[in-house]
């Protein structure tokens, strides 16, 4: 039998297992970043370190790797600011940027001898993963631009998509965002950042400023569609307003809480944070999964007894914090992989690895625990019932989506 002292040595060198789940994944993020973004889905990942912010930490090679998560929601992505920056010839630029992500995410799933798949329910994931397939999930980040008619809906449901963020980034037609810090609010959403900050006599930058936009007339008819069409809805960035006004909703249909991506308020003091509404309604009545944000941008560092500041130790702390605080299955990783946002640095001894820098790092994090993937499969069935690998039937009525202007 080993010492334990060899025991603890080698673990700094071999990752725990799988981490199973990652609830958001930006896989083919290129077309929606265009130029901002370093490397694309076919190239190795292009992160140097830990801090890279702007280099791919995820790719084909990621996937076609051994080990890492069974299942991944890959969340297609435009930035709505290319619906603003329209330019002339092109109907819509993040329709566009989404068609080529979707069309690069299927090339790979049906490539001969891809081990992936994308599934359209809870079922289909279950007979694929006893077949020895790992599961891609469907989504989208960003309503506006991407979601302007029922048609479109309609369109992207036929192709499975199972999850949609509405709200991102900026306030838009369909309702408010989370205010991040001062510095990414001001950038981000400047008109809301700076009005809670005048209504609040300026003490907001001291405490957690929120944003004053809550959800549109025309953001319950969205929601409202995607419940009609087993869309889950993911609650990520959206304002404290928008979800206390959504949360009737949720409770009316006794549907379960996702937030793909988020952070715990206590180690990243903002709205962004993973707000009190939505943990009581997880804990209590309506059930819920979250996925954590493994990035130094969405974590207050600490540092320790012997002056180490380590953002994965930090990270898994607070992860364990909340799997205290939600339970132990409704908690898992959100990467956010290939957002241009900081990894984690890593633990101060020589034998931890290099903290988290890219994909493959990624299972390393947090031990496996397959009860959450079987948790996250539940919770779907909720969502998206019926026959096996069934789809919600492309046609049924639902409340009409209506082109509008931003805010």
């Amino acid at each position: 039998m080993f010492p334990l002292c060899i025991i603890a040595f080698l673990s700094g060198w071999f990752p725990t297992a799988s981490a199973q789940v990652d609830l958001h994944a930006h896989l083919v993020m290129k077309p929606g970043m265009g130029p901002a973004l370093i490397g694309d889905f076919d190239s190795p990942p292009q992160s140097r370190d830990w801090s890279s912010r702007i280099r791919t930490k995820a790719s084909r090679t990621s996937l076609e790797n051994a080990g890492g998560p069974q299942l991944i929601v890959v969340a297609l992505y435009g930035h709505s600011w290319l619906s603003r920056l329209q330019l002339p010839g092109r109907e819509s630029n993040v329709m566009d940027a989404l068609e080529e992500e979707y069309r690069q995410l299927r090339a790979f799933v049906d490539a001969p001898g891809s081990k992936w798949m994308i599934a359209r329910s809870a079922h289909e994931a279950r007979v694929a993963l006893s077949s020895g397939k790992k599961i891609l999930v469907l989504s989208i980040e960003g309503a506006y631009g991407a979601i302007r008619t029922s048609a479109d809906l309609e369109k992207w449901v036929e192709r499975g998509l199972a999850i949609l963020t509405p709200f991102h980034l900026t306030e838009d037609r369909f309702g408010g965002v989370a205010l991040m810090r001062p510095w990414a609010a001001i950038f981000n959403t400047p008109w809301s950042f700076l009005s809670t900050w005048i209504q609040g006599g300026g003490a907001c930058p001291g405490g957690i400023c929120r944003s004053p936009v809550g959800v549109s007339e025309l953001g319950k008819e969205l929601i409202e569609s995607l419940i009609q069409k087993q869309v889950w809805v993911d609650f990520s960035h959206a304002s404290d307003l928008t979800v206390e006004g959504l949360m009737p909703v949720m409770r009316d249909r006794h549907l379960p809480i996702l937030v793909t991506h988020t952070a715990s308020r206590d180690g990243f003091p903002a709205e962004r944070g993973l707000s009190p509404l939505l943990i009581r309604a997880i804990r209590t009545d309506l059930d819920g999964i979250v996925g954590m944000i493994p990035s130094e941008e969405m974590l207050q560092s600490e540092t320790d007894e012997h002056g180490c500041k380590s953002g994965v130790n930090t990270f898994r702390k607070t992860f364990q914090s909340l799997k205290l605080e939600l339970g132990e299955p409704r908690v898992t990783l959100g990467s956010d992989a290939n957002a241009p946002l900081q990894g984690l640095s890593p633990p101060c001894d020589l034998h931890s690895g290099p903290g988290y820098a890219e994909y493959a790092h990624l299972s390393s994090l947090v031990q496996s625990d397959p009860k959450v993937l079987e948790h996250f499969l539940h919770l779907w069935d909720r969502i998206r019932p019926g026959p096996p690998g069934g789809v919600p039937t492309v046609g049924a009525r639902s409340p009409r989506i209506r082109p509008g202007n931003p805010r």
